[in-house]
């Protein structure tokens, strides 16, 4: 049942197979590209919109547009888990837009995390981008 579904579908499986490729490596080329332009004193100056006083309408539709986005591609990148893709960077794209308090924790966790900090730095080193400056734990 299930080898007669890949038979008839081999077409359908190869381009996904190509898909999955071009997006694992256009990941990595974004991702890099964003830690690169990142100013050094990013990590010491992160502000959330959930500690701003401000209650615009603007803001709070922009808040609620960036929460339901960062939940969409959470599910996207579980979703993509099983299927040919990039689930993993996909779930931490999504969870970095999230903007609640569980997640600020698992932010800051992942900044004060001293292998993360090398490998940032590193990415930076190889381009001669100032590294990082990271909060004091």
């Amino acid at each position: 049942m299930f080898s007669d579904w890949i038979r008839d579908n081999d077409q359908l499986i190869h381009w996904m197979g190509i898909v999955s490729i071009f997006l694992f490596f256009l990941s990595l080329f974004l991702l890099r590209y964003v830690i690169l332009r990142l100013p050094e004193d990013y990590f010491i100056n992160v502000s959330s919109i959930s500690k701003s006083n401000s209650k615009s309408l603007k803001k709070i539709i922009v808040r609620i547009a960036k929460n339901a986005l960062g939940f969409l591609l959470t599910i996207c990148g579980i979703l993509l888990l099983f299927t040919p893709g990039q689930g993993m960077i996909t779930i931490l794209i999504g969870l970095c837009l999230i903007d609640l308090a569980f997640v600020n924790q698992w932010k800051k966790k992942m900044i004060y995390n001293s292998k993360v900090q090398k490998a940032l730095n590193w990415i930076r080193s190889k381009k001669s981008v100032e590294p990082f400056n990271f909060p004091k734990s």
